[in-house]
């Protein structure tokens, strides 16, 4: 049985059977009603006998799958004009869906003898070869946020299968984690490029779907079909290797990104800082506990918000990471801090007063371009945010080892001036300072992040979609 298509469009398409019995290598139509067949042979006359009964049954098993004679329906009529139709079956499932026929009706068919063969453009054919393996590739890029490309697929017969394609279609259809197949036993049968489909165990793709959803958009695949994530989506690594369950991936590159992922995984809490001599104020059991926490994200590469109320000392805090990173050698860059103008002299003095040995520049006034060359010569540079606009010519040239924003909630327009040239200033290690990092929406909460780690919580769409509108209108 030969399968092939009529109609081009999708909802238009039927599948269309041509049909013969096959006597020793000698194809007979099924349409063909002689009794017998002559045929020459080595110079001789060869009659074939055909078994009219079996073939009678045959036909009857394809007239249970809905095999109609296309010649039969008025609605083909002008289709039959094409010779090569004639004779062809019009197959429709009770289902009207021709997948469900492919994955369903064709086994049962091949089970009970018949042999078949599809066009090569006949769009529902399943892939039966097995998955020899799943794997994991990552594309380490070099930029300043550390982003990499991950791509997950299968390997079919010795060829890789990006799946990643396919899965942000399933996310399309399925909306949510909810609208998931229910039927673990029952495969899902994913598009690949070429228009054919594979069978993906069901439980395993929703185990995926639910390490990515969070990390995919309709945009979410860069033009080399990988997922673009960065560092900070680390730890997700792991939960892809957890959610393949008894199937393990294999990983292509990313050694220092899944380095990460391992560290974090075995993880076992915040060793306590130990506060520099060059520090002259006794830091109260919290602070040493922030200070601990700040030097925590250090290690670890991450941002953070240190969120105590006002007057709990932020700043004091702030100058302790300050003065460990510059004793313990590892700030060889100038650390920025940025702040509003009323906190610049505050600034000035807690610096003079408990670590008197750092070395500050302030960035204000008229004379401030002035100290644009010997920025590089001191620990501590101070300004405030509507300087960051005016100077980012010649801070955006610049590198440091920690960016720091006090009272971070000036930043909570993302779209605001301030917001916009602080996420391009270039630092090894981001900090927030506020007190409130969220006023009145989850929105401003996703700007300051943006800043810390840009990523982690997506773009301002998907934020939207996946946290702000569950949380806010649907307390969820």
């Amino acid at each position: 049985m030969y399968f092939n298509q009529y109609g081009s469009a999708p909802e238009a398409m039927k599948a269309l059977a041509d049909v013969s019995f096959d006597y020793d290598g000698t194809h007979i139509p099924w349409q063909n009603l002689n009794e017998t067949i002559n045929q020459v042979q080595d110079d001789q006359l060869i009659t074939l006998v055909r078994n009219k009964p079996f073939e009678i049954n045959a036909l009857k098993e394809l007239m249970q799958c809905n095999a109609l004679v296309l010649s039969s329906i008025p609605e083909f009529s002008r289709a039959i004009a094409n010779e090569k139709w004639v004779s062809s079956l019009l197959i429709e499932h009770a289902t009207s869906d021709p997948l469900v026929f492919s994955t369903k009706v064709v086994p049962k068919l091949r089970q009970a003898g018949w042999k078949i063969e599809f066009d090569a453009q006949y769009p529902y054919q399943i892939i039966d070869e097995p998955i020899e393996e799943w794997y994991s590739s990552i594309r380490e890029e070099s930029s300043e946020y550390d982003w990499f490309g991950l791509e997950l697929g299968i390997t079919v017969k010795g060829e890789k299968i990006n799946l990643l394609p396919v899965i942000q279609t399933l996310l399309k259809q399925w909306k949510s984690r909810d609208q998931s197949p229910a039927d673990d036993s029952e495969p899902v049968y994913a598009r690949l490029p070429n228009g054919h489909y594979i069978p993906l165990p069901a439980n395993r793709i929703k185990n995926l779907l639910n390490v990515l959803i969070e990390l995919y958009d309709s945009d979410s695949l860069s033009d080399e079909q990988e997922l673009r994530l960065s560092r900070l989506h680390a730890s997700r690594l792991l939960e892809l290797d957890a959610a393949m369950g008894a199937a393990q991936l294999r990983w292509i590159g990313g050694d220092r990104i899944r380095e990460m992922a391992r560290k974090l995984a075995n993880f076992n809490g915040i060793q306590q800082a130990e506060v520099p001599k060059q520090f002259l104020a006794e830091l109260r059991p919290y602070q040493l506990e922030g200070l601990s926490w700040l030097q925590f994200l250090r290690e670890y590469e991450f941002g953070g918000i240190l969120a105590d109320d006002m007057g709990l000392g932020k700043t004091v805090q702030a100058l302790a990471h300050i003065t460990l990173e510059r004793t313990s050698g590892r700030m060889i860059e100038p650390c920025l801090v940025i702040a509003p103008t009323s906190l610049m002299f505050n600034w000035q003095m807690e610096a003079k007063r408990f670590s008197p040995k750092l070395k500050v520049l302030l960035l204000h006034g008229a004379d401030r371009k002035e100290q644009f060359d010997s920025i590089a010569d001191y620990d501590l540079i101070l300004t405030t945010y509507p300087l960051i606009v005016r100077d980012k010519h010649i801070l955006l040239e610049l590198h440091f080892h920690l960016l720091i924003l006090d009272e971070a909630q000036f930043i909570k327009n993302a779209k605001s001036q301030a917001a916009l040239v602080a996420i391009q200033l270039k630092a090894t290690h981001r900090l927030c300072l506020t007190g409130t990092p969220m006023e009145n929406h989850m929105g401003e909460l996703w700007s300051l992040f943006h800043f810390m780690m840009p990523g982690l919580l997506g773009d301002q769409k998907s934020f939207q979609r996946l946290f702000r509108t569950p949380i806010e209108k649907h307390e969820n």
